[in-house]
């Protein structure tokens, strides 16, 4: 009899082997419930498709074995990280923006020393609260942003100023009184040069140097006494980049120095006096008087000079031979323009008489005998002036220069022949020579020579 099924009575525990199985024939219904244990299981033969949903718990996981790779994006969230896990390690640098910090979370154990700057706070966020005393000091203040209206009244005193900084642009006119200045503080160096005092400069006593020297005023006289017998009174300047130079002194004994330091007399001046007027014993002098020393002394004496005897205007004036003497000559006559002899003198000639260009020539033909040299000129004209006697006679020297010029006679001149003017001689560096006689009216001419060479 043939057997077609085996039934699992009639196999034996542990009979079964691997090779009596067939490929794919154990099924889930044949395996029994938590049969599977981790010993049946193969290396790597559990994959994502074995696995069930939310399987895989905490107790499944070895430890640090959950790397950065097996982690999805953005599947980590707040409650899966536990409290205080997140260190300064898990946070990349500039990782934190406003938005993860909570409100009121960052206090002072959180903020490092020095680190916040002005950029961090907010305009007009700092307030008086904020600020410890004795905290802001003058690098803390922008220039002129502390205006009046910052400080109480009365709250700045001299503890809040800084040496040196009340300049004189913050002092107002008239605001400094006497009770604000100490006693001996001010000097020379505070005194402007030509103070100009409106009304009384009162002085409570004496400006006192030492015992007994003083600078003073009561009303009358203004005194300046320096009580020593050997020391002297001296006034000083100091010229730009020198040193104190004495100017003017008033020795113990009374005598005055200027320019000097060591005065012999009562005034002893080192140097030039300049004066409008000058007294002398009580008197200025009268006019034309001299300061002269009188032997005993100086004075004003009339001046002592040359004598000029027959003075008058434009007279020529000749020495008389007497030392300290001078004549007046009344028939020699120099107006600037004409050179004039009348009366008794007689002029000859020592060289030419000149004239101006185009002038008229004139001479003073009242004395007889007369010779006038004539060196010609543009338009000479021919003038015998003064007074001249019946019979005088007198010669005429034409002397033509390296230009040859018209002569013009005058009426006064009648000429020998048929009475026409005579021509002049029209060469340079020769002379003419004409002759005349005084008829009582008019000069005839008695005598004539030309074209001579020139003697002068």
């Amino acid at each position: 009899m043939a057997i077609t099924k085996i039934s699992s009575a009639l196999i034996g525990a542990n009979t079964i082997a691997t090779s009596n199985i067939a490929d794919n024939a154990v099924d889930g219904t044949k395996i029994a419930q938590n049969s599977i244990l981790t010993r049946h299981i193969d290396d790597a033969q559990v994959t994502a498709d074995q696995l069930a949903a939310d399987s895989v718990i905490t107790a499944k996981i070895l430890d640090a074995n959950v790397t950065s790779a097996k982690i999805a994006n953005n599947a980590i969230l707040t409650q899966h990280i536990d409290d205080n896990q997140i260190t300064t390690d898990q946070i990349a640098a500039n990782t934190i923006a406003t938005g993860n910090v909570a409100d009121n979370a960052i206090d002072g154990t959180k903020i490092a020393q020095n680190s916040i700057l002005s950029r961090h706070i907010d305009d007009a966020q700092v307030l008086r609260a904020h600020i410890a005393d004795d905290a802001v000091n003058s690098e803390h203040i922008v220039d002129e942003a502390i205006n009046s209206q910052h400080y109480v009244d009365g709250s700045i005193d001299t503890a809040h100023i800084a040496d040196a900084n009340v300049t004189s642009a913050k002092i107002a006119n008239n605001a400094i009184l006497t009770q604000h200045i100490d006693d001996d503080q001010v000097t020379g160096d505070q005194l402007a040069n030509n103070i100009a005092i409106a009304g009384t400069l009162g002085v409570a006593g004496n400006i006192t140097q030492s015992t007994g020297d003083y600078l003073y005023t009561g009303g009358g006289n203004f005194d300046i006494k320096h009580n020593s017998a050997s020391q002297n009174i001296v006034l000083s300047t100091t010229p730009s980049g020198g040193s104190a130079t004495s100017r003017m002194r008033i020795t113990h004994d009374g005598k005055i120095g200027i320019g000097t330091d060591s005065p012999s007399q009562t005034l002893d001046v080192n140097g030039t006096l300049e004066t409008n007027n000058l007294t002398v014993a009580g008197a200025q002098g009268s006019d034309g008087q001299v300061l002269t020393s009188t032997g005993s002394g100086v004075g004003w004496e009339d001046a002592s000079g040359t004598t000029i005897n027959n003075n008058a205007n434009n007279r020529i004036i000749t020495g008389s031979g007497t030392s300290g003497t001078l004549e007046g000559e009344a028939n020699l006559t120099f107006t600037g323009s004409v050179l004039q002899a009348s009366g008794s003198a007689n002029v000859t000639r020592n060289g030419p008489i000149g004239q101006a260009s185009g002038a008229v020539q004139t001479w003073d033909v009242s004395a007889a005998a007369n010779t006038f040299f004539v060196p010609s000129d543009n338009n000479t004209v021919m003038n015998p002036g003064g007074t001249a006697v019946a019979g005088a006679i007198i010669q005429v020297e034409i002397a033509m220069g390296s230009t040859v010029y018209a002569i013009a006679w005058q009426n006064k001149f009648k000429f020998s022949g048929d009475g026409s003017t005579p021509t002049v001689t029209a060469t340079a560096n020769k002379t003419d020579i004409f002759t005349f006689r005084y008829n009582g009216t008019v000069w005839q001419e008695i005598g004539r020579v030309q074209n001579l060479a020139q003697t002068v």
